[in-house]
């Protein structure tokens, strides 16, 4: 319950608090900019709006997706080695389930569940496993499908990506700000432009456009520390969800054959064994998953 419960509610939070603190630095950077009560409720449709083309994006180009690139089809020998296996995993699901199997055009061993509904397979891994060990993987793939990890991903990048292209705009700007400050004698107009913006707001006693300089150019240097937060609950989040469907595929009695899977993984490379190695990995320690894996088990 509680590994459900993290793995619905905690991507909805980060969004929620990503985007409450870009709504407010909006809502500000209007309301200097012109002087009036900037509006929330303009804000808010306009969260309401993206949130909602970014729940649609991934469904619509799920079909031509560029993740389809480096993915085919199974040939007939193929399909005679791991295609009755795909087939067995599906019937232990509690619903009939049309997913398809896809081969992976990689050098490493790798398997991708990818939305809406396809599981891809490297070469490298199916040459290297038994088959109990390819129906375990099978089984940890098609979980992510039925928990629809693969929309909570996409929807999650898709949201923070308007904060990302502002992000970028704003650095663009400040680039070119710094370029015309630093050549203010050769193009005269940029000094008489601050000149006359100065003597203005001197005049009025209005220095609100200001404040939404100010505020535009420290955007850049401000969301690096709010985006790193947020990677870091990503990552959790993507960790949590591996367990997840660890847990998914050993309740489909595939438990012992997925840590021989994770076994095998770790004759492979050296595997990262530092808690700080989290903060910058989508996968948990091999080992944690191991020994839930053998709690579970036991």
């Amino acid at each position: 319950m509680l590994s459900l419960l993290r793995q619905r509610l905690l991507p909805i939070f980060l969004i929620l608090a990503y985007w409450a603190l870009f709504g407010t630095y909006l809502l500000f950077l209007v309301q200097w900019s012109t002087n009036r009560p900037a509006s929330s409720i303009t804000i808010f449709k306009i969260t309401v709006v993206w949130t909602l083309i970014a729940a649609a994006w991934p469904r619509i180009t799920a079909p031509v997706g560029g993740w389809r690139i480096h993915h085919r089809r199974l040939i007939q020998e193929e399909d005679k080695q791991i295609g009755h296996l795909f087939q067995q995993v599906l019937q232990q699901l509690p619903r009939p389930r049309k997913y398809r199997l896809r081969i992976e055009e990689s050098a490493i061993c790798n398997a991708l569940a990818l939305p809406p509904g396809t599981v891809a397979l490297s070469k490298p891994l199916i040459a290297r496993l038994s088959a109990e060990e390819l129906k375990a993987v099978i089984a940890h793939e098609i979980g992510h499908l039925e928990s629809g990890d693969g929309w909570v991903t996409g929807w999650m990048i898709l949201m923070v990506a308007p904060s990302l292209w502002y992000c970028n705009f704003c650095r663009t700007s400040l680039k070119i700000a710094l370029f015309l400050l630093r050549s203010w004698v050769k193009v005269p107009f940029v000094g008489l432009l601050l000149v006359g913006f100065a003597i203005w707001g001197y005049k009025t006693g209005s220095y609100h456009f200001l404040y939404a300089f100010a505020l535009f150019f420290l955007y850049p240097t401000v969301l690096p520390s709010v985006q790193r937060l947020f990677t870091l609950g990503f990552l959790y989040s993507l960790q949590q969800r591996e367990y997840v469907q660890d847990a998914f595929a050993q309740s489909l009695g595939h438990g012992p054959a997925l840590r021989s899977v994770l076994l095998k993984l770790i004759d492979d490379k050296p595997q990262a064994v530092s808690q700080w190695s989290l903060f910058s990995q989508t996968h948990p320690i091999i080992y944690d998953r191991i020994r839930r894996l053998e709690i579970l088990e036991s």
